[in-house]
């Protein structure tokens, strides 16, 4: 308490007692939950590195199977083209050594190889007693005579054959060419023999000597 007398002042005891302190105010408690707030997790700096080393190995591990897989189909596609090669080589060897064979099987073929510019002779025919002479024709001018004997010698009938002359020149080449005509039976029959005869008129002057053949009939055409 302050008092005031003439110029006088005067403090009571009261006046100088120190101020009583004034708690802070506490905040009124609350009832809501703060939810929790997770640490975010440490970041790792190689993910991405190391999720594109892979993917680029599995590119380059792609391309080498596709890669692989092309060779692969390559070599399966040239053995097969070998394989196709050997096969048709393989056929027509068979069927230039076997000619013969084939021919007295399937006597049509002798046309295609006669195409293909293969003569093929019947197997298990021999020509015998081989004669050739000139003697007059009707005419007056002199005509080439031709004849023998065909022979069987196989042990069972076959075709009766076409038999071929063919006049050629000094350097091998046919300059005349003549089918015996054949008549009678149709087969000779094993251990066989048909006689054959021919005259050829207008000899040309270049031929100088004769080559005879025996073929299949349908192989030779005039």
């Amino acid at each position: 308490m302050i008092e005031q007398t003439g110029s006088a002042l005067n403090l009571s005891a009261s006046a100088l007692r120190k101020p009583r302190p004034v708690p802070p105010a506490t905040p009124a408690a609350s009832n809501a939950r703060v939810p929790a707030i997770a640490f975010p997790a440490p970041a790792n700096e190689n993910a991405n590195g190391v999720d594109d080393a892979a993917r680029l190995a599995a590119e380059a591990l792609a391309r080498e199977k596709a890669r692989a897989e092309r060779h692969a189909r390559r070599r399966r596609e040239r053995r097969r083209w070998l394989q196709l090669l050997m096969f048709v080589v393989i056929v027509f060897a068979a069927l230039r050594v076997f000619a013969a064979q084939v021919v007295q099987v399937l006597p049509g073929m002798a046309h295609l190889y006669k195409t293909a510019g293969i003569t093929v002779q019947v197997p298990g025919f021999a020509v015998r007693g081989l004669r050739m002479h000139w003697v007059p024709g009707a005419d007056g001018t002199q005509e080439l005579a031709i004849g023998g004997h065909l022979y069987n010698d196989s042990r069972r009938p076959l075709p009766m054959p076409q038999i071929t002359l063919a006049l050629l020149d000094d350097m091998g080449r046919e300059v005349y060419q003549w089918r015996i005509p054949q008549g009678g039976a149709d087969t000779l029959p094993a251990g066989g023999r048909a006689r054959f005869h021919t005259r050829i008129a207008d000899v040309p002057p270049a031929a100088i000597s004769m080559r005879l053949r025996i073929l299949p009939r349908k192989s030779t055409t005039r």
